[in-house]
């Protein structure tokens, strides 16, 4: 899991379901930052989440 990866909860209320970006890992990538449907950000387990679509960096 990654910067700009898509990832799901695996609880379906959280975000209505619908797929999260990750906008940063913390320092032991425990913790995935990801942004909500409202924009609004939140910290999540990272086995809580599972990656739905890898960022693509080959542009970069």
């Amino acid at each position: 899991m990654h910067y700009g990866d898509s990832v799901k909860h695996t609880d379906p209320m959280v975000n209505n379901g619908h797929p999260m970006t990750v906008s940063s890992m913390d320092e032991e990538d425990n913790l995935a930052l990801c942004r909500l449907e409202d924009d609004s950000e939140e910290w999540f387990d990272v086995n809580d989440l599972t990656v739905v679509a890898d960022f693509d960096d080959s542009f970069i």
